[in-house]
Protein backbone atom coordinates (compact mmCIF):
# COMPACT_ATOMS: atom_id res chain seq x y z
CA UNK A 1 0.00 0.00 0.00
CA UNK A 2 2.53 2.33 0.74
CA UNK A 3 4.75 1.32 -2.01
CA UNK A 4 1.33 2.25 -4.12
CA UNK A 5 1.23 5.61 -3.03
CA UNK A 6 4.49 6.55 -3.24
CA UNK A 7 4.38 5.69 -7.09
CA UNK A 8 0.93 7.32 -7.24
CA UNK A 9 2.00 10.95 -5.55
CA UNK A 10 4.39 11.62 -8.61
CA UNK A 11 2.62 10.90 -10.93
CA UNK A 12 -0.39 12.70 -8.99
CA UNK A 13 1.78 16.07 -8.52
CA UNK A 14 2.73 15.84 -12.30
CA UNK A 15 -0.33 16.17 -13.25
CA UNK A 16 -1.17 18.76 -11.14
CA UNK A 17 2.09 21.11 -12.09
CA UNK A 18 1.32 19.96 -15.38
CA UNK A 19 -1.96 21.50 -15.26
CA UNK A 20 -0.95 24.66 -13.63
CA UNK A 21 2.15 24.88 -16.41
CA UNK A 22 -0.55 24.55 -19.28
CA UNK A 23 -2.76 27.38 -17.51
CA UNK A 24 0.21 29.16 -16.81
CA UNK A 25 0.89 29.14 -20.67
CA UNK A 26 -2.44 29.79 -21.88
CA UNK A 27 -2.77 33.04 -19.54
CA UNK A 28 0.60 34.18 -20.78
CA UNK A 29 -0.40 33.91 -24.08
CA UNK A 30 -3.88 35.90 -23.40
CA UNK A 31 -1.84 38.29 -21.98
CA UNK A 32 0.87 38.66 -24.57
CA UNK A 33 -2.55 39.03 -27.42
CA UNK A 34 -4.13 41.80 -25.13
CA UNK A 35 -0.98 43.56 -24.87
CA UNK A 36 -0.43 43.23 -28.86
CA UNK A 37 -3.89 44.95 -29.02
CA UNK A 38 -3.26 47.80 -26.96
CA UNK A 39 -0.59 48.18 -28.66
CA UNK A 40 -2.07 48.18 -31.94
CA UNK A 41 -4.59 50.66 -30.78
CA UNK A 42 -2.05 53.22 -29.14
CA UNK A 43 -0.31 53.18 -32.42
CA UNK A 44 -4.00 53.83 -34.58
CA UNK A 45 -4.51 56.99 -31.90
CA UNK A 46 -0.59 57.85 -32.72
CA UNK A 47 -1.46 57.96 -36.44
CA UNK A 48 -4.74 59.60 -36.18
CA UNK A 49 -3.16 62.42 -33.64
CA UNK A 50 -0.04 62.77 -36.35
CA UNK A 51 -2.99 62.95 -39.27
CA UNK A 52 -4.81 65.84 -37.06
CA UNK A 53 -1.53 67.46 -36.66
CA UNK A 54 -0.93 67.66 -40.19
CA UNK A 55 -4.11 69.07 -41.34
CA UNK A 56 -4.24 71.45 -38.29
CA UNK A 57 -0.68 72.43 -39.10
CA UNK A 58 -1.73 73.29 -43.12
CA UNK A 59 -4.76 74.80 -42.04
CA UNK A 60 -2.99 76.95 -39.79
CA UNK A 61 0.28 77.48 -42.50
CA UNK A 62 -2.96 79.17 -44.76
CA UNK A 63 -4.27 80.91 -42.02
CA UNK A 64 -0.46 82.35 -41.12
CA UNK A 65 -0.36 84.01 -44.86
CA UNK A 66 -3.83 85.56 -44.55
CA UNK A 67 -3.93 88.82 -42.88
CA UNK A 68 -7.03 90.97 -42.37
CA UNK A 69 -6.68 94.36 -40.98
CA UNK A 70 -8.82 97.61 -41.63
CA UNK A 71 -9.87 100.77 -39.82
CA UNK A 72 -13.22 102.68 -38.87
CA UNK A 73 -13.03 106.57 -38.91
CA UNK A 74 -15.85 108.40 -37.39
CA UNK A 75 -16.54 111.71 -37.38
CA UNK A 76 -18.29 114.94 -36.59
CA UNK A 77 -18.20 118.17 -38.97
CA UNK A 78 -18.79 121.34 -38.45
CA UNK A 79 -18.85 124.26 -40.76
CA UNK A 80 -18.74 127.97 -40.75
CA UNK A 81 -22.71 128.31 -42.32
CA UNK A 82 -25.35 126.19 -43.33
CA UNK A 83 -24.88 124.36 -46.57
CA UNK A 84 -21.63 124.00 -47.11
CA UNK A 85 -20.95 122.60 -50.70
CA UNK A 86 -17.57 123.70 -51.79
CA UNK A 87 -15.61 122.82 -49.03
CA UNK A 88 -13.02 119.40 -49.69
CA UNK A 89 -12.41 118.43 -46.23
CA UNK A 90 -14.50 115.09 -46.60
CA UNK A 91 -18.35 116.34 -45.33
CA UNK A 92 -21.63 117.13 -47.02
CA UNK A 93 -23.87 119.29 -45.65
CA UNK A 94 -27.46 119.63 -46.42
CA UNK A 95 -28.56 123.57 -46.96
CA UNK A 96 -30.50 123.28 -43.97
CA UNK A 97 -27.44 122.11 -41.89
CA UNK A 98 -23.86 123.38 -40.46
CA UNK A 99 -23.36 119.82 -38.60
CA UNK A 100 -23.54 116.25 -38.66
CA UNK A 101 -22.02 112.94 -37.34
CA UNK A 102 -20.86 110.52 -39.86
CA UNK A 103 -18.89 107.88 -40.93
CA UNK A 104 -16.10 108.53 -43.32
CA UNK A 105 -14.50 105.30 -43.86
CA UNK A 106 -14.90 101.98 -42.47
CA UNK A 107 -12.37 99.51 -44.59
CA UNK A 108 -11.68 95.95 -43.83
CA UNK A 109 -9.14 94.36 -45.94
CA UNK A 110 -7.79 90.63 -47.00
CA UNK A 111 -4.82 90.01 -47.84
CA UNK A 112 -3.19 86.29 -49.11
CA UNK A 113 0.37 85.93 -49.36
CA UNK A 114 2.21 83.45 -49.98
CA UNK A 115 5.47 85.14 -50.73
CA UNK A 116 5.93 85.38 -54.90
CA UNK A 117 1.80 86.02 -55.11
CA UNK A 118 -0.71 87.71 -53.37
CA UNK A 119 -4.59 88.21 -53.61
CA UNK A 120 -5.95 91.79 -51.93
CA UNK A 121 -9.61 92.29 -51.19
CA UNK A 122 -10.85 95.46 -49.49
CA UNK A 123 -13.76 96.74 -48.67
CA UNK A 124 -15.68 99.79 -47.41
CA UNK A 125 -18.86 100.59 -45.79
CA UNK A 126 -19.31 104.46 -44.89
CA UNK A 127 -22.13 106.87 -44.72
CA UNK A 128 -21.97 107.02 -48.63
CA UNK A 129 -22.70 103.49 -48.95
CA UNK A 130 -20.48 100.05 -49.56
CA UNK A 131 -18.14 99.57 -52.29
CA UNK A 132 -15.21 97.41 -53.40
CA UNK A 133 -12.27 99.64 -52.66
CA UNK A 134 -9.20 96.93 -53.52
CA UNK A 135 -9.49 93.84 -55.83
CA UNK A 136 -6.18 92.96 -57.13
CA UNK A 137 -3.78 89.93 -57.42
CA UNK A 138 0.39 90.97 -58.01
CA UNK A 139 3.00 88.56 -57.81
CA UNK A 140 6.89 88.70 -57.81
CA UNK A 141 9.57 86.94 -60.79
CA UNK A 142 11.13 84.09 -58.51
CA UNK A 143 14.59 84.77 -59.46
CA UNK A 144 15.88 88.61 -58.44
CA UNK A 145 12.58 89.15 -56.76
CA UNK A 146 12.96 92.65 -58.11
CA UNK A 147 9.72 93.00 -60.13
CA UNK A 148 5.82 92.42 -59.27
CA UNK A 149 2.94 92.46 -61.65
CA UNK A 150 -0.62 93.64 -60.53
CA UNK A 151 -3.94 93.60 -62.16
CA UNK A 152 -7.34 94.26 -61.44
CA UNK A 153 -8.68 97.78 -59.09
CA UNK A 154 -6.23 98.96 -56.97
CA UNK A 155 -4.05 103.02 -56.82
CA UNK A 156 -3.31 104.89 -59.66
CA UNK A 157 0.31 104.83 -59.63
CA UNK A 158 1.14 108.61 -59.51
CA UNK A 159 2.52 110.96 -56.96
CA UNK A 160 2.89 110.13 -53.57
CA UNK A 161 -0.73 111.30 -51.27
CA UNK A 162 -2.70 108.86 -53.74
CA UNK A 163 -0.38 106.39 -52.38
CA UNK A 164 -0.86 107.21 -48.93
CA UNK A 165 -3.39 105.24 -46.62
CA UNK A 166 -5.91 107.49 -45.40
CA UNK A 167 -4.90 106.02 -41.86
CA UNK A 168 -1.83 107.34 -41.94
CA UNK A 169 -2.47 111.09 -43.41
CA UNK A 170 -2.41 113.66 -40.87
CA UNK A 171 -5.84 115.43 -42.70
CA UNK A 172 -8.70 114.42 -43.11
CA UNK A 173 -8.69 114.16 -46.75
CA UNK A 174 -6.36 114.55 -49.50
CA UNK A 175 -5.55 118.20 -50.96
CA UNK A 176 -8.07 119.08 -53.94
CA UNK A 177 -6.05 119.13 -56.72
CA UNK A 178 -5.99 115.24 -56.11
CA UNK A 179 -9.68 114.99 -55.38
CA UNK A 180 -10.31 116.60 -58.39
CA UNK A 181 -8.03 114.92 -60.74
CA UNK A 182 -8.59 111.17 -59.07
CA UNK A 183 -11.56 110.58 -57.94
CA UNK A 184 -11.78 107.53 -55.77
CA UNK A 185 -7.67 107.09 -55.92
CA UNK A 186 -8.45 103.70 -57.49
CA UNK A 187 -8.44 102.40 -61.25
CA UNK A 188 -8.80 99.39 -62.97
CA UNK A 189 -5.84 98.06 -64.89
CA UNK A 190 -2.18 96.35 -65.21
CA UNK A 191 0.92 97.49 -63.19
CA UNK A 192 4.43 96.50 -63.76
CA UNK A 193 6.77 97.68 -60.41
CA UNK A 194 10.29 97.75 -59.51
CA UNK A 195 11.68 98.02 -56.29
CA UNK A 196 14.85 96.40 -55.07
CA UNK A 197 16.18 95.26 -51.27
CA UNK A 198 20.38 95.87 -51.79
CA UNK A 199 22.56 97.65 -53.84
CA UNK A 200 22.62 100.58 -55.78
CA UNK A 201 18.89 99.94 -57.43
CA UNK A 202 17.49 99.96 -53.81
CA UNK A 203 17.47 103.52 -54.29
CA UNK A 204 15.32 104.09 -57.24
CA UNK A 205 11.30 102.19 -57.62
CA UNK A 206 9.70 102.41 -60.72
CA UNK A 207 6.24 101.93 -61.08
CA UNK A 208 3.78 101.93 -64.39
CA UNK A 209 0.49 100.68 -65.73
CA UNK A 210 -2.07 100.77 -68.19
CA UNK A 211 -5.74 101.64 -67.23
CA UNK A 212 -9.18 101.84 -68.82
CA UNK A 213 -9.21 105.78 -68.17
CA UNK A 214 -12.47 105.63 -66.10
CA UNK A 215 -13.58 105.32 -62.22
CA UNK A 216 -13.56 101.59 -61.01
CA UNK A 217 -18.10 101.57 -61.26
CA UNK A 218 -17.96 103.17 -64.67
CA UNK A 219 -17.38 101.00 -68.06
CA UNK A 220 -14.72 101.78 -70.73
CA UNK A 221 -16.51 103.61 -73.69
CA UNK A 222 -13.77 103.67 -75.89
CA UNK A 223 -10.54 101.64 -77.04
CA UNK A 224 -8.04 104.12 -75.49
CA UNK A 225 -5.86 103.58 -72.67
CA UNK A 226 -4.20 105.20 -70.27
CA UNK A 227 -0.65 105.66 -69.30
CA UNK A 228 -0.08 106.28 -65.58
CA UNK A 229 3.79 105.88 -64.24
CA UNK A 230 6.07 106.93 -61.09
CA UNK A 231 9.82 106.95 -61.61
CA UNK A 232 10.73 107.59 -57.98
CA UNK A 233 14.06 107.86 -55.88
CA UNK A 234 15.06 106.98 -52.18
CA UNK A 235 18.36 108.39 -50.12
CA UNK A 236 18.27 106.87 -46.59
CA UNK A 237 20.82 109.39 -44.60
CA UNK A 238 20.78 106.93 -41.55
CA UNK A 239 23.80 108.51 -39.50
CA UNK A 240 22.31 112.09 -39.68
CA UNK A 241 18.71 110.81 -39.04
CA UNK A 242 17.13 112.19 -42.12
CA UNK A 243 16.26 110.42 -45.33
CA UNK A 244 15.06 112.05 -48.64
CA UNK A 245 12.25 110.60 -50.96
CA UNK A 246 10.63 111.89 -54.08
CA UNK A 247 9.78 111.21 -58.12
CA UNK A 248 8.39 112.44 -61.16
CA UNK A 249 5.14 111.27 -62.23
CA UNK A 250 2.99 111.65 -65.43
CA UNK A 251 -0.43 110.45 -66.78
CA UNK A 252 -1.02 110.41 -70.62
CA UNK A 253 -4.51 109.76 -71.92
CA UNK A 254 -7.45 110.13 -74.45
CA UNK A 255 -11.14 111.46 -73.58
CA UNK A 256 -13.16 110.18 -75.85
CA UNK A 257 -16.63 113.27 -76.32
CA UNK A 258 -19.68 111.94 -75.65
CA UNK A 259 -21.56 114.79 -76.51
CA UNK A 260 -24.97 114.51 -78.61
CA UNK A 261 -25.86 118.18 -79.11
CA UNK A 262 -26.67 119.55 -82.80
CA UNK A 263 -27.04 117.02 -86.02
CA UNK A 264 -25.04 115.77 -88.55
CA UNK A 265 -22.11 116.54 -89.24
CA UNK A 266 -22.24 119.15 -86.44
CA UNK A 267 -23.05 116.48 -84.04
CA UNK A 268 -21.24 117.15 -80.61
CA UNK A 269 -19.22 119.95 -79.84
CA UNK A 270 -15.81 120.87 -77.54
CA UNK A 271 -14.36 124.03 -76.69
CA UNK A 272 -10.85 124.85 -75.83
CA UNK A 273 -9.57 127.83 -74.59
CA UNK A 274 -7.59 130.51 -77.08
CA UNK A 275 -6.77 133.21 -74.63
CA UNK A 276 -8.88 134.06 -71.81
CA UNK A 277 -11.75 132.53 -74.14
CA UNK A 278 -12.97 129.26 -74.26
CA UNK A 279 -13.42 128.56 -78.41
CA UNK A 280 -15.96 126.25 -79.71
CA UNK A 281 -15.73 123.63 -82.08
CA UNK A 282 -18.53 121.32 -83.63
CA UNK A 283 -18.67 117.89 -84.85
CA UNK A 284 -16.69 116.92 -82.19
CA UNK A 285 -18.67 113.58 -81.24
CA UNK A 286 -16.48 110.48 -80.60
CA UNK A 287 -13.13 112.62 -80.81
CA UNK A 288 -10.55 112.22 -78.34
CA UNK A 289 -8.85 114.70 -76.31
CA UNK A 290 -5.75 114.48 -74.43
CA UNK A 291 -5.77 114.19 -70.32
CA UNK A 292 -2.17 114.57 -69.32
CA UNK A 293 -0.89 115.31 -66.02
CA UNK A 294 2.58 115.68 -64.90
CA UNK A 295 3.78 115.53 -61.29
CA UNK A 296 6.97 116.03 -58.59
CA UNK A 297 6.96 114.97 -55.52
CA UNK A 298 9.17 115.32 -52.72
CA UNK A 299 9.30 114.23 -49.19
CA UNK A 300 12.42 114.95 -46.09
CA UNK A 301 12.27 113.07 -42.82
CA UNK A 302 14.18 114.50 -39.87
CA UNK A 303 14.81 112.67 -36.15
CA UNK A 304 15.11 115.31 -33.68
CA UNK A 305 16.45 114.17 -30.60
CA UNK A 306 13.97 114.47 -27.58
CA UNK A 307 11.32 115.59 -29.67
CA UNK A 308 10.46 113.33 -32.13
CA UNK A 309 10.42 113.12 -36.03
CA UNK A 310 9.82 116.32 -38.43
CA UNK A 311 8.18 115.68 -42.10
CA UNK A 312 8.06 118.46 -44.54
CA UNK A 313 6.38 116.62 -48.08
CA UNK A 314 4.74 118.68 -51.00
CA UNK A 315 3.72 117.64 -54.39
CA UNK A 316 3.45 120.31 -57.83
CA UNK A 317 0.89 119.53 -60.67
CA UNK A 318 0.60 120.63 -63.81
CA UNK A 319 -1.28 119.46 -67.69
CA UNK A 320 -4.13 119.49 -69.15
CA UNK A 321 -7.62 118.45 -67.87
CA UNK A 322 -11.11 117.40 -70.21
CA UNK A 323 -13.72 118.41 -67.96
CA UNK A 324 -17.28 119.78 -68.43
CA UNK A 325 -18.57 123.22 -68.74
CA UNK A 326 -19.72 123.01 -64.87
CA UNK A 327 -16.68 120.75 -63.54
CA UNK A 328 -13.26 120.58 -63.86
CA UNK A 329 -13.21 117.10 -62.05
CA UNK A 330 -12.87 113.57 -64.27
CA UNK A 331 -14.16 113.19 -67.67
CA UNK A 332 -15.81 110.49 -68.23
CA UNK A 333 -19.51 108.73 -69.19
CA UNK A 334 -21.81 108.85 -67.21
CA UNK A 335 -23.66 105.90 -65.38
CA UNK A 336 -24.30 103.14 -67.91
CA UNK A 337 -22.34 105.08 -70.74
CA UNK A 338 -25.13 107.79 -71.42
CA UNK A 339 -23.54 110.92 -72.72
CA UNK A 340 -22.08 113.56 -70.36
CA UNK A 341 -21.60 116.49 -72.40
CA UNK A 342 -19.47 118.47 -74.30
CA UNK A 343 -15.48 118.20 -73.41
CA UNK A 344 -14.12 121.89 -71.67
CA UNK A 345 -10.50 121.33 -72.15
CA UNK A 346 -8.40 123.41 -69.57
CA UNK A 347 -4.43 123.72 -68.78
CA UNK A 348 -4.40 123.08 -65.11
CA UNK A 349 -1.75 123.28 -61.98
CA UNK A 350 -1.79 122.31 -58.38
CA UNK A 351 0.25 122.09 -55.31
CA UNK A 352 0.08 120.90 -51.75
CA UNK A 353 2.98 121.00 -48.67
CA UNK A 354 2.62 119.46 -45.38
CA UNK A 355 4.26 120.36 -41.68
CA UNK A 356 4.11 117.00 -39.73
CA UNK A 357 5.96 117.23 -36.21
CA UNK A 358 6.10 114.95 -33.82
CA UNK A 359 6.01 115.44 -30.22
CA UNK A 360 7.41 112.29 -28.41
CA UNK A 361 5.08 109.37 -29.29
CA UNK A 362 1.73 110.51 -28.63
CA UNK A 363 1.19 113.53 -30.49
CA UNK A 364 1.28 115.08 -34.06
CA UNK A 365 0.90 118.72 -35.57
CA UNK A 366 0.55 119.57 -38.90
CA UNK A 367 -0.01 122.72 -41.04
CA UNK A 368 -1.19 122.04 -44.27
CA UNK A 369 -1.23 124.29 -47.41
CA UNK A 370 -2.75 123.40 -51.15
CA UNK A 371 -3.71 125.05 -54.13
CA UNK A 372 -6.00 124.19 -57.34
CA UNK A 373 -6.40 126.47 -60.34
CA UNK A 374 -8.37 124.70 -62.77
CA UNK A 375 -7.70 127.14 -65.67
CA UNK A 376 -3.97 129.00 -65.58
CA UNK A 377 -5.53 130.59 -68.81
CA UNK A 378 -7.90 133.20 -67.10
CA UNK A 379 -8.22 134.67 -63.58
CA UNK A 380 -10.05 136.81 -61.25
CA UNK A 381 -12.78 139.32 -62.73
CA UNK A 382 -11.96 137.79 -66.33
CA UNK A 383 -13.53 134.52 -65.28
CA UNK A 384 -17.40 134.78 -66.28
CA UNK A 385 -17.57 137.32 -68.60
CA UNK A 386 -20.06 137.47 -71.27
CA UNK A 387 -19.45 135.00 -74.04
CA UNK A 388 -15.99 133.46 -72.66
CA UNK A 389 -17.66 130.20 -71.68
CA UNK A 390 -15.53 130.29 -68.53
CA UNK A 391 -17.74 130.31 -64.48
CA UNK A 392 -17.23 128.66 -61.49
CA UNK A 393 -15.65 125.80 -63.04
CA UNK A 394 -13.07 127.84 -63.37
CA UNK A 395 -12.50 129.52 -60.38
CA UNK A 396 -9.08 128.81 -58.16
CA UNK A 397 -9.40 127.57 -54.27
CA UNK A 398 -6.49 127.74 -52.20
CA UNK A 399 -6.74 126.27 -48.71
CA UNK A 400 -5.26 126.08 -45.34
CA UNK A 401 -5.25 123.68 -42.77
CA UNK A 402 -3.95 123.22 -39.43
CA UNK A 403 -4.95 120.35 -37.05
CA UNK A 404 -3.40 117.47 -34.23
CA UNK A 405 -3.45 114.32 -33.93
CA UNK A 406 -3.48 112.56 -30.72
CA UNK A 407 -2.46 108.38 -30.18
CA UNK A 408 -4.79 107.28 -27.53
CA UNK A 409 -2.98 103.94 -27.72
CA UNK A 410 -1.66 101.96 -30.59
CA UNK A 411 -5.26 101.24 -32.06
CA UNK A 412 -7.19 104.13 -31.52
CA UNK A 413 -6.23 108.07 -32.46
CA UNK A 414 -8.07 110.98 -32.41
CA UNK A 415 -7.70 114.20 -34.96
CA UNK A 416 -8.80 117.39 -34.85
CA UNK A 417 -8.57 120.02 -38.00
CA UNK A 418 -9.55 122.95 -39.07
CA UNK A 419 -9.80 123.45 -43.56
CA UNK A 420 -9.71 126.94 -44.24
CA UNK A 421 -10.28 127.43 -48.17
CA UNK A 422 -10.12 130.90 -50.01
CA UNK A 423 -11.82 131.10 -53.50
CA UNK A 424 -10.65 133.07 -56.58
CA UNK A 425 -13.39 136.37 -56.88
CA UNK A 426 -14.70 137.74 -59.80
CA UNK A 427 -17.53 140.17 -60.08
CA UNK A 428 -19.08 138.52 -62.95
CA UNK A 429 -19.97 135.84 -60.73
CA UNK A 430 -22.51 137.57 -58.35
CA UNK A 431 -25.63 135.24 -57.80
CA UNK A 432 -28.63 135.33 -54.91
CA UNK A 433 -27.50 132.13 -54.17
CA UNK A 434 -25.19 132.10 -51.56
CA UNK A 435 -23.47 129.17 -51.85
CA UNK A 436 -22.94 130.09 -55.70
CA UNK A 437 -21.92 134.05 -55.15
CA UNK A 438 -18.28 133.95 -55.92
CA UNK A 439 -18.15 137.59 -56.03
CA UNK A 440 -16.79 137.10 -52.16
CA UNK A 441 -15.09 134.51 -50.75
CA UNK A 442 -17.85 131.58 -49.73
CA UNK A 443 -17.71 131.52 -46.16
CA UNK A 444 -16.58 127.06 -45.78
CA UNK A 445 -14.25 126.71 -43.12
CA UNK A 446 -14.75 123.35 -41.85
CA UNK A 447 -13.91 121.76 -38.23
CA UNK A 448 -13.17 118.12 -38.20
CA UNK A 449 -13.23 115.86 -34.87
CA UNK A 450 -12.41 112.25 -36.20
CA UNK A 451 -12.04 109.12 -33.98
CA UNK A 452 -10.11 105.97 -35.68
CA UNK A 453 -9.69 102.45 -34.44
CA UNK A 454 -7.26 100.27 -36.64
CA UNK A 455 -6.47 97.05 -36.44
Amino acid sequence: MLRKLMIALPVFFAVIFGQESDNAAVQNESNNNSSSEKIAELEGKVNGLEESYLETKATVSKLARLKVSGYLQAQWAHAETLGVSTSKAGAKFDKGTDNRFFVRRGRIKFNYNNGLSQYVLQFDASSGGFEIKDAYLSFKEPWLKNFTATMGIFDRPFGYEISYSSSMRESPERSRVYQTLFPKEREIGAKLAFSADQGIASFFNLKAGIFNGVTTLQLDNDDSKDFIGRAGFEIPLRNAGMGIDGGFSTYLGKVTNTDTNATGITKGAAYEMYGEVFKRMTGQKGKEFNRQYFGLDLQYYLDIPVIGGLTLRGEYLWGVQPGTSSSSSFYQPSSGGAPHGAVYSRNFSGAYLYWVQCWGTKVQSVIKADYYDPNVDVEKHDIGVSGSGTGIADIAFKTAGVGLVYNWDANLKFMFYYDIPRNEKSFNLTNKDPYKNFSRDLKDNVFTLRLQYKF
